[in-house]
């Protein structure tokens, strides 16, 4: 059983058999269709071609369209590190508009 099905983390094994999954002609890379399958799948929405392209784009490391499993690694890297910064950017802000409204 992998780890995401027992509510842990995806482990590196875990994104390796989910790439394995959706790379549908076996050649070792994901197009924008093949991610596109998978973030609809698993990320609960439909995205638009142009924010799949943009997720492409970040992890595509000689602009041929497509990412191997290293890229898509690091593609899911970059966009975690993305939306932590976002949470720690709306934290900052909260607490920024208390300590104006309470102590100046």
């Amino acid at each position: 059983m992998m780890a995401s099905q027992m509510g842990e983390p995806l482990t590196t094994d875990d994104l390796r058999v989910f790439f394995k999954k959706f790379d549908q002609n076996g050649d070792g890379f994901l197009t924008g269709d093949e991610l596109g399958l998978v973030l609809k799948t698993y990320g609960g929405r439909s995205y638009t071609k142009e924010e799949i392209d943009d997720m492409i784009a970040a992890a595509d490391k000689n602009a041929d369209g497509k990412v191997d499993y290293e890229g898509t690694v690091r593609g899911l890297q970059l966009r975690k590190k993305k939306r932590k910064e976002k949470k720690s950017a709306r934290v900052s802000a909260v607490l920024n508009n208390f300590y104006a409204k309470h102590w100046t």
